[in-house]
């Protein structure tokens, strides 16, 4: 490995690890290059700014999900192949998320944390970055899981609530793994794994996919998502 690579993954370790343990407006740069024994002038280099720096790390996740993920839309979304069901859907997504080779030692977890600590702090200029670069990928798969669902009754609104509700399960339950797994070797004298988990939230997040329409107000069921930003 080049000694610039080498300065790279330092960088992204440091960086990785802090954003998740503190947060995005609470880690400075200097925190960063005082963790990975660089100088501020390497991240400058290399990413040009704290926000490309962000940008990187959930590139090195997301370009990797979301070609894995397009290679089984594309293998769905062909005439021949049937569409599977709303669980086996969310059970490629869950696995896929525990699958993709993740470059922290604690694995997805740590990601799970950046992708929570990103949606609390409000960071609006990653949701741009992952809606302009991956935002088709998640659209189709938003598509295929609602043609599985095969209930045109569901509104858009509602529809996109549902997918979030399902994602918030997943962030809160894969980002606090450590604590649940200590409370429930506390509790219960056992262990469980990160597979097990994913197989008991899949058929959770699709009888909240399935359930009957809820949703009652007109105007949030006739408006319709602008899908111009992702062409």
């Amino acid at each position: 490995m080049k000694a610039s690579d080498k300065t790279i993954e330092r960088i992204y370790n440091a960086a990785e690890q802090l954003f998740a343990e503190k947060g995005f407006t609470e880690t400075s740069l200097r925190t960063i290059t005082a963790e990975a024994e660089v100088n501020l002038a390497a991240v400058n280099y290399h990413f040009g700014s704290k926000e490309g720096l962000i940008k990187a790390i959930f590139s090195r996740y997301l370009t990797q999900f979301c070609s894995e993920l397009e290679k089984k839309l594309d293998y769905y979304e062909s005439a021949q192949n049937a569409t599977p069901s709303t669980e086996e859907l969310l059970a490629i997504f869950m696995e896929l998320i525990v699958s993709v080779k993740s470059h922290s030692p604690k694995g997805v977890v740590t990601f799970m944390r950046l992708l929570s600590n990103a949606l609390l702090q409000k960071q609006l200029f990653l949701h741009e970055y992952m809606s302009n670069d991956f935002g088709i990928v998640f659209y189709r798969y938003g598509l295929l899981l609602r043609k599985a669902a095969h209930d045109d009754n569901i509104s858009e609104v509602e529809w996109f609530w549902r997918l979030h509700f399902g994602l918030g399960t997943i962030l809160l339950n894969i980002a606090s793994l450590e604590y649940f797994r200590t409370l429930m070797k506390k509790e219960f004298k056992t262990s469980i794994k990160t597979s097990q988990v994913i197989q008991l939230m899949t058929p959770y997040i699709t009888a909240g996919l399935l359930a009957a329409p809820a949703l009652k107000d007109q105007t949030l069921v006739n408006a319709k998502y602008d899908i111009s930003k992702l062409k």
